[in-house]
């Protein structure tokens, strides 16, 4: 295993040393050298005998930039020496970044006045060329308007093609990035205009359709939204034409907006179930506007058991319970509980989170009626993987439930509650039998041991310092506190069950 990763490692090596000595030869040809990468003029690739450049292999044997660069001491790139020598350059790998690198910052602006002249006539071709679409693109950057303006129009007529390419998508895209007057504006938009929805549903047209959206104003991409309308359906249920679709919302007027929108709600049934479709749905719900969420959630409610055990379309549902007007929330709580509807959802892998959004949206009165119609059928999941969390949403709906009901009726509060405080009592001693009741079976009196071992009155009074009998206004605790011990062992005898608080004994039961 070391002897294999060695070799590897020097393979590695030996292509890196090539692609250098490549990339060193190549500026060397441009600048007209035949000197060896070191510089020491020793024998290398480029002086042995049969030799021949990728140039001069291009041209017959000839190197075009020989007769340019006779003299071996021009070591640098003039606009004389590139000039009818653009074209080839660029569409060379190390011919195109030594381009790119006399474009840097103080570059000499004969040099780019060349360049941009000589690749006018070939900008469509150079925009998809997978090097010379990188010098475009940087040309783009520090190009005049009218240089600009002169490109669009040359490439306007196969712009459409150009966007379509994985490299010209690129280069259409810098250029509506970097267009500053309405000319150039015009000449882009009538180009493409006439292949939106190709473009819209393309994995790299979109891209430049996106780029409108994001560049141009409102009423100059109205050319997309009148596209978009006329197929809404087939670009919702593409790949990116669900993307497309999403940013045409999100960069659209108000008018636009609301346009769009009615367009796919007219669609909403078609796409629901689409993979991709539903995604455009659940984007319209995101915008909060509860009319049109509404809208969206009554078209489904007459078919909750086919959108619901969808993979899909279950999402859309739960978006519609968790965004829409609670009238609907609770029409759909009602819809629920019809017992066909239930047992198919309940038993179902995506329709199940349906019916948990369902019990956590809707209102107590709604969900109470869920409840009752899902209980009989937990058996049915009982082995299912949802089972237990729907099982503590029912648990958690009957103690929200019993908790309200006690509080209304008037019933016994808890001793938190009677304290008014949120934090549990150290100490609740008890009387009478474990059942938390005295044997009157009227609702006990809680007293709180303190650290100290003083008790407390359930209205918060101390007890004062003296143990007399005089300072309790129960008879009874007066008598446990009293220091006659025949007094103490005949109340003992008494209430066999009630706690000493001078030997306090813990309870051995909790009482809640």
């Amino acid at each position: 295993q070391m002897c294999i990763r060695d070799s590897l490692i020097k393979e590695q090596q030996r292509l890196l040393r090539q692609e250098m000595e490549k990339l060193q030869m190549a500026e060397m040809e441009l600048c007209g050298g035949r000197q060896s990468p070191s510089g020491h003029g020793g024998m290398n690739q480029q002086n042995m005998p049969g030799y021949m450049s990728e140039y001069e292999m291009a041209n017959g044997g000839l190197n075009p930039f020989a007769a340019s660069f006779g003299n071996p001491t021009h070591q640098h790139l003039t606009a004389e020496n590139i000039r009818g020598r653009v074209y080839e350059t660029a569409k060379d790998q190390h011919g195109c970044r030594f381009l790119q690198r006399a474009l840097d910052s103080n570059y000499d602006s004969d040099i780019a006045h060349v360049i941009m002249n000589e690749i006018v006539p070939y900008v469509p071709e150079l925009m998809t060329d997978q090097y010379a679409n990188f010098l475009v693109q940087k040309l783009f950057d520090i190009m005049p308007h009218d240089v600009r303006f002169n490109v669009a129009k040359v490439a306007a007529p196969q712009m459409p093609q150009i966007a379509l390419t994985a490299h010209g998508t690129f280069s259409v895209q810098k250029l509506i990035e970097t267009i500053t007057t309405r000319e150039e504006m015009v000449v882009v938009r009538d180009a493409l205009s006439g292949d939106v929805v190709q473009l819209v549903m393309d994995v790299h047209g979109n891209h430049v359709i996106q780029k409108v959206l994001q560049r141009f104003d409102h009423p100059d991409k109205q050319f997309i939204y009148d596209a978009v309308a006329m197929d809404c359906v087939n670009i919702a249920m593409n790949k990116q034409g669900c993307c497309v679709l999403q940013r045409c919302l999100e960069f659209a007027s108000p008018e636009q907006h609301a346009s769009l929108v009615t367009t796919v709600l007219d669609s909403a049934l078609n796409i629901v179930q689409d993979p991709f479709g539903n995604y455009v749905l659940q984007y319209v719900l995101e915008t909060d506007d509860v009319s049109v969420n509404d809208r969206i959630g009554y078209l489904f409610l007459g078919h909750l058991i086919a959108l619901g055990v969808n993979k899909f379309s279950s999402n859309v549902l739960e978006k519609v319970l968790r965004r829409s007007s609670q009238a609907l929330k609770d029409k759909y709580c009602e819809g629920l509980s019809d017992p066909q509807t239930a047992a198919r959802l309940v038993s179902d892998d995506f329709g199940n989170y349906v019916v948990q959004t369902a019990l956590t949206t809707g209102s107590p009165g709604a969900v109470d009626g869920l409840v009752q119609t899902i209980r009989p059928l937990m058996h049915m999941i009982r082995n299912a993987p949802y089972a237990k969390k729907l099982e503590s949403k029912l648990e958690i709906i009957a103690k929200k439930g019993q908790m309200g009901g006690m509080h209304k009726g008037g019933g016994p509060m808890s001793p938190n509650r009677m304290y008014g405080n949120t934090q549990r009592p150290q100490v609740m001693p008890h009387y009478g039998n474990d059942s938390g009741s005295n044997s009157g079976g009227s609702p006990m009196n809680f007293t709180e041991y303190n650290a100290n071992a003083q008790p407390f009155l359930p209205q918060g009074r101390g007890m004062p310092p003296s143990n007399s009998a005089s300072s309790f206004s129960n008879p009874s605790l007066a008598s446990l506190g009293s220091p006659n011990p025949h007094a103490r062992q005949q109340q003992q005898q008494q209430a066999p069950n009630a706690v000493s608080y001078t030997h306090l004994t813990l309870p051995t039961k909790r009482i809640v």
